[in-house]
C-alpha cells in the first residue's frame, strides 16, 4: 500500500501492478493499483498521465499468497534497479510493453468498447511476425504518444491470437478498428500498410472526436 501510493504521488513514475486476483479477500489489492484497464489487461486501454517513465510489476502467484514479505522483497529489487524496473523516455517505446499483457480476461470487451463514451480504436493483434504487424505496433505508440491521456478517444489493443473475440465477428487478427462513441453496433475497419499518415488520415476522415481533438496538431 505504501509502495503504491508512494509510486502514484511521484509524477516521474505511473505504476502498472497486474494481480491475478482469484480470492475475493484480496480485491482491496486492486485499491492501490493504477492500471487503467478496467481491470482487464488482455484488453489494455492505453492512457498514460506522464512521459517520464513507467514501472511494471508481473506476479504470476496466486494473490491470496501475496504477502508483505512479496511486496517488500519486489521493492528492494526495484530499488536496486533490477529486471521489474523498466524506464522510457516517451510514450512511444512504452507501447508494447504496456499492452503486453501477462493475464486473460476478456470478459469486459463490451464494457469497454460498447459502453465507453469515447471514441475507441482497436488493435486485434495476432502473434504473426510479419511487417504489418510492427508497422502497426510502431505506428500505434506514435499515436498514443500524440494522444497522451484523453477521456474522449482511447486506444486499446486485444489479443486475437489467445482468443479470437465472439463480440466482433466482423473482425480480422491484425487490424485496427475504429468504434465511433455515436455508432457502436459496427466498427469501421482500416484499409491500408499501416503507415502513420494512413492510419492518422483513416482518424480524421473517420472519428469526429480525433478530427476536433488532434486535426490542427501542427507538430505531426
Amino acid at each position: 500500500e505504501n509502495f503504491c501510493n508512494t509510486a502514484k504521488a511521484d509524477d516521474s513514475k505511473v505504476l502498472y501492478a497486474w494481480v491475478d486476483v482469484k480470492n475475493p479477500e484480496q480485491e482491496e489489492v486492486r485499491e492501490y493499483v493504477d492500471i487503467k484497464d478496467k481491470e482487464s489487461p488482455h484488453l489494455s486501454i492505453v492512457h498514460f498521465d506522464i512521459h517520464f517513465g513507467m514501472m511494471r510489476f508481473d506476479y504470476k502467484g496466486d494473490a491470496s499468497t501475496l504477502t508483505s514479505e512479496d511486496i517488500e522483497r519486489f521493492i528492494s529489487r526495484f530499488q536496486k534497479g533490477s529486471v521489474e524496473s523498466r524506464y522510457y523516455d516517451d510514450q512511444e517505446k512504452a507501447w508494447y510493453d504496456v499492452t503486453n499483457p501477462t493475464h486473460i480476461y476478456y470478459e469486459n470487451y463490451d464494457q469497454v468498447v460498447l459502453n465507453e463514451d469515447a471514441d475507441v480504436v482497436v488493435y486485434f493483434y495476432d502473434n504473426r511476425e510479419d511487417r504489418k504487424v510492427v508497422s502497426f505496433h510502431q505506428q500505434l505508440g506514435k499515436l498514443s504518444k500524440e494522444i497522451g491521456k484523453s477521456d474522449e478517444f482511447v486506444l486499446a489493443r486485444y489479443d486475437w491470437h489467445k482468443n479470437p473475440p465472439t463480440m466482433a465477428q466482423n473482425t480480422k487478427p491484425n487490424s485496427i478498428v475504429l468504434f465511433t462513441k455515436d455508432d457502436k453496433s459496427k466498427g469501421i475497419t482500416f484499409e491500408g500498410e499501416g503507415t502513420y499518415e494512413e492510419i492518422r488520415n483513416f482518424l480524421l476522415t473517420n472519428s469526429p472526436v480525433y478530427k476536433e481533438k488532434f486535426g490542427l496538431n501542427e507538430d505531426l
